[in-house]
């Protein structure tokens, strides 16, 4: 794909029921994550388009518990973990808006991943292939 990293920044250990809202705050708040990472990425491809990503690991302490979030995560206006602000990044306030989302569960884990675009004019195409590589990313 010829993607360039532009900038990356991940935090560990965050609260699950914080970091959300909607229907998936409420489901951390009866059912506790164990942890919570988050990796938030911007990436470039040769003709200067740039794109921002962000995958989530959230780590429930059973199967069921992950195989329900996973459910209740990909039905779209159930609400959401919410990605730590893009402007670490340097690029501006973006928002994820869903429209570019993969997930999948392993066990206990929970993988969410997101792309925007946040310069240039994007394909389909990379915002899709983007996401579908950061969801098999392995946790930080």
């Amino acid at each position: 794909m010829a993607l360039k990293e532009v900038k990356e920044k991940v935090k560990h250990d965050l609260r699950c029921a914080v970091q959300s809202h909607g229907q998936v705050q409420q489901f951390f708040l009866k059912h506790p994550c164990d942890k919570l990472d988050q990796l938030l990425f911007a990436v470039s491809d040769t003709k200067g388009n740039v794109v921002v990503g962000t995958v989530m690991w959230v780590k429930m302490s059973s199967d069921d518990d992950a195989n329900d979030l996973k459910d209740l995560e990909d039905t779209y206006g159930s609400g959401d973990i919410t990605p730590f602000g893009t402007e670490v990044l340097e690029l501006g306030r973006l928002r994820f808006t869903g429209e570019h989302y993969q997930s999948r569960v392993d066990g206990s884990l929970v993988v969410v991943a997101e792309t925007e675009p946040a310069r240039g004019h994007p394909t389909e195409a990379l915002l899709r292939n983007v996401v579908m590589i950061a969801d098999v990313l392995p946790p930080p």
